[in-house]
């Protein structure tokens, strides 16, 4: 980390964030940084680390959260509401930020977390880094993942209707959310958005 950033971890309800803020204490924009899911967020973990470092290095405040159910938050894969628990999340530290002072919050959301980005609605700009264009698309991704490494380390099967893929556990009740997120139609939906990058 440089000298100009100064890193603060807290909860904002029961998500973990970790607040990437310039030292200047002046930010230009507000980031909030929604990781992938599961296996693809242990691998993106210290890139998006660095990631939120340069940004505030350069007068954004940043704020990385670590989804319910995984990392430090509260939360099971098989929770039934997780996925909905995932939706508050995102529009909590949105909103925790907003209340800060800052006019607009830009959501960064990367492969699976960009679809939640665009489900909970609660950001004014978006970047959707590796999104896929589907929730289906992405659980037939992570089914595949799954197959072929039970090829090599058959192990327990995940509950019906779940994926594990990579050690992580998708529940049912997850994995049936996540089918229904289409981005295009999640995109139409999303009017209040003023920009997208994707």
């Amino acid at each position: 980390m440089t000298a100009a950033v100064v890193r603060r971890r807290y909860y904002v309800g029961r998500t973990f964030v970790v607040e990437h803020a310039p030292a200047s204490g002046r930010a230009a924009r507000v980031v909030v940084l929604l990781p992938p899911l599961g296996y693809e967020d242990t691998c993106a973990y210290r890139p998006l680390r660095v990631l939120a470092d340069h940004l505030a290095a350069v007068g954004h405040l940043v704020v990385r959260l670590d989804w319910p159910g995984l990392g430090d938050s509260a939360g099971d894969a098989l929770d039934g509401d997780l996925h909905e628990q995932r939706l508050d999340a995102a529009r909590a530290v949105a909103a925790a930020v907003r209340a800060r002072g800052p006019a607009r919050v830009v959501g960064f959301g990367v492969r699976a977390g960009a679809l939640l980005a665009l489900a909970s609605g609660a950001f004014d700009d978006l970047i959707l880094w590796g999104a896929p264009a589907s929730g289906r698309r992405y659980v037939r991704e992570e089914q595949a993942f799954a197959s072929l490494a039970a090829e090599s380390a058959p192990g327990a099967p995940p509950p019906p209707g779940g994926v594990e893929a990579g050690g992580f556990v998708h529940g049912p009740a997850v994995v049936a959310a996540l089918e229904q997120l289409d981005a295009a139609a999640l995109v139409a939906a999303a009017g209040a958005v003023g920009r997208a990058l994707l």
